[in-house]
């Protein structure tokens, strides 16, 4: 069972990546982060029962701690609440769907603590690509993992010796990988 935690959980990449869980029994949610859309995020909570969830805005921090009280879920918030989701025990893999360089932090956190990274944000590379040492790669189909764009159609999840999930507005298609 891999566990991921989503960065950007109530955004258009963030809310696919969930649906590839939903499909998928091998995959759970320990972590989500959103801005404030504390509505959608309740929701988020209520289904998935991650451990920690990290709210960019204190004040809808606030509100979600109210609206979940009670769940079993820490609600933290800003940088520190982002780093401290990127950098949590129990997830595997950090899936970073977060809006411009807000995730540049994070998403350093987060390879310094040894996670897997699925990065959609195309801002932590452009502005700090250089500092993650080249991270790049494609799924074994050809299609580059990094494609989480807006203006992309595709999601695409690495899970390294085992499989690749992708999310394209058709549907779903599961692709094997034995290497990276």
């Amino acid at each position: 069972m891999k566990k991921v935690a989503v960065l950007g959980s109530t955004g258009s990449i963030g809310t696919q990546t969930l649906d590839v869980v939903r499909a998928n029994d091998d995959l759970e949610v320990v972590g989500l982060a959103a801005g404030s859309n504390v509505e959608m995020l309740e929701k988020q909570i209520r289904e998935f029962h991650p451990r920690l969830v990290a709210v960019w805005k204190e004040e809808a921090a606030r509100d979600l701690a109210v609206r979940v009280q009670d769940l079993d879920v820490k609600i933290v918030s800003q940088m520190g609440g982002l780093i401290e989701l990127a950098r949590m025990e129990e997830s595997d893999i950090l899936v970073t769907a977060i809006v411009g360089m807000i995730g540049i932090r994070p998403t350093m956190e987060a390879i310094l603590a040894g996670k897997d990274i699925a990065l959609a944000n195309k801002e932590t590379l452009v502005t700090a690509g250089h500092l993650y040492g080249g991270i790049r790669g494609r799924c074994s189909d050809g299609t580059a993992w990094n494609t989480g764009y807006e203006t992309s159609d595709t999601v695409c999840i690495m899970l390294p010796g085992q499989k690749i999930f992708k999310r394209r507005q058709t549907g779903f298609s599961y692709v094997e990988a034995d290497h990276l």
